[in-house]
C-alpha cells in the first residue's frame, strides 16, 4: 500500500510546532505578568535570571512564531485554492468559460464569493458562541481583581 502525500505535508508539522510555540509564549507571558508569576525580579531578569537561559530566550522569541504560523497558513490556503481552481471539469461551450480557462485571475475572482461565504459560514457560528459566552455566562463565573 503506497500512501501519496502532498509536497506540502511537512509544512503542516511546522505549522503545529509554530502554533504550540505561540501558545506556550502567551501562557508564560500571562503567567509572568499576573499575581502568580515571578515575585522576585532577580529570578527573571538579567544578568542571572530566567531570561538568560535558552528557554527564556525561546519564550521571548515566540512572537516570531506568529509570523511563521501566519505565513505557512497563508501559503497552504493558496496551495489548496490553486489546486481547486486548476481542476476545472467539463467541456465549455461558453465564451466566458474559455476566457476563464485562459486567465486564472478571472477564475479566482469568480470563486472569491464562494470562498468568502464558506469562510463566513465556518467562522461566524464560533464567533457568536464566544460572544454569547462572554455576555451571558462569564459575568456569573466569578469576580475579583483579575475579572
Amino acid at each position: 500500500l503506497v500512501v501519496r502525500r502532498p509536497a506540502t505535508a511537512c509544512l503542516d508539522g511546522l505549522r503545529v510546532l509554530s502554533m504550540a510555540w505561540v501558545m506556550f509564549g502567551h501562557v508564560m507571558a500571562i503567567e509572568s505578568s499576573s499575581g502568580g508569576g515571578y515575585s522576585n525580579p532577580a529570578d527573571f531578569l538579567p544578568p542571572y535570571g530566567f531570561t538568560t537561559t535558552l528557554a527564556g530566550q525561546l519564550l521571548f522569541a515566540s512572537r516570531f512564531a506568529v509570523d511563521t504560523f501566519l505565513l505557512i497558513s497563508g501559503y497552504l490556503v493558496v496551495c489548496v485554492l490553486h489546486k481547486h481552481n486548476t481542476t476545472m471539469s467539463g467541456p465549455s461551450s461558453n465564451a466566458d468559460d474559455d476566457d476563464a480557462r485562459r486567465h486564472p485571475l478571472i477564475r479566482y475572482c469568480r470563486n472569491l464569493p464562494r470562498l468568502l461565504l464558506g469562510r463566513l459560514l465556518r467562522l461566524v457560528p464560533l464567533y457568536w458562541m464566544t460572544l454569547g459566552f462572554w455576555i451571558i455566562i462569564a459575568p456569573h463565573l466569578g469576580h475579583g481583581p483579575f475579572w
